[in-house]
């Protein structure tokens, strides 16, 4: 078929929609073994100096 597009468009409005939550989630204290895949709410901080 000429001229037909085998893709359909967004606005970005539609495309960021499908990004966003729908809600925004608290935040918790988890261990940072359990903080494996999570995005952190705040700077992850040493309390002391860190070689490097």
């Amino acid at each position: 078929m000429p001229g037909r597009e085998f893709f359909a468009t967004l606005t970005v409005a539609e495309a960021l929609r499908g990004f966003r939550p729908r809600r925004r989630t608290a935040a918790e204290a988890v261990a940072l073994a359990g903080a494996l895949h999570r995005v952190p709410v705040a700077a992850v901080v040493s309390p002391g100096a860190l070689p490097g």
